[in-house]
């Protein structure tokens, strides 16, 4: 049984680390970023382009996903630092705000990338090298204007993906909501139940998510990353039904 203290959350803008703990991505700029390899000297990345860094991925294989945003348009930036050396192994430019949510799973074979400012969520097959397999995108449409898709955490398997929407809005508040899906069929089909934030805490998943398909957890923290709350749920395709919260 996982920590209910919460799981690995990544996707956010300013740390993440993979799940076996041995790579840990800092951000240590607008634009620049290190990577920390067990106990060795960081490697550093900088943009020369001067794109803001808006959200961070890695995998237990080192290879990270770095989401870059610039004037009009963003970028999802795969690199390979499995060698100790940060190596760009596949560029996907795309909208303004694309990649503000990213999660990779553990064994680096599955992508998912948020894009709010369209209302989509895209996952990818990776193949062996970090690079994105065109061929594999499924494609996730969410509601309109509620920043669906800001943060998202794909399962261990890959075959659950949690989607947080931190402009829901109930009774005029923005207490957002998280979206839970299941890969059935090579399809990801949406689960009934949503969770949504409270008065006490709102903008639910703005600073990431996470989800145990195994165990039956979802993980939310805020964009501070300073407070996060785990959920016991039921995750599976016959629906699922929230139980409480820790």
């Amino acid at each position: 049984m996982p920590d209910m203290k919460g799981l690995n959350i990544q996707g956010n803008s300013k740390t993440a680390r993979s799940k076996n703990g041995r790579y840990v991505i800092i951000k240590t700029g607008p634009f620049s970023c290190a990577l920390l390899i067990d106990n060795q000297p960081p490697q550093e990345y900088h943009d020369t382009h001067g794109r803001t860094i808006q959200s961070i991925a890695v995998s237990d294989t080192g290879l990270i996903a770095i989401s870059l945003d610039s004037i009009g348009s963003s970028i999802v930036r795969l690199f390979n630092g499995g060698l100790n050396v940060i190596f760009v192994v596949y560029d996907e430019p795309w909208q303004l705000r694309f990649g503000t949510g990213l999660s990779l799973t553990p064994k680096g074979n599955m992508l998912a990338i948020g894009s709010p400012g369209e209302s989509k969520v895209y996952t990818y097959d990776l193949d062996t090298a970090g690079s994105i397999l065109k061929y594999t995108k499924k494609l996730i449409v969410g509601p309109n204007f509620e920043g669906f898709g800001w943060k998202v955490g794909l399962s261990e398997g890959g075959n659950s993906l949690a989607i947080a929407s931190p402009s829901s809005n109930v009774d005029s508040l923005d207490v957002g909501a998280i979206h839970v899906y299941a890969l059935v069929g090579g399809t990801w089909e949406s689960l009934d139940t949503l969770l949504y934030g409270t008065e006490d805490s709102l903008r639910i998943g703005i600073g990431g998510v996470a989800i145990d398909d195994q165990h039956g957890i979802v993980s939310v923290q805020d964009n501070n990353l300073d407070h996060k709350k785990t959920f016991m749920v039921r995750v599976s395709y016959e629906w699922y039904s929230q139980l409480h919260f820790f």
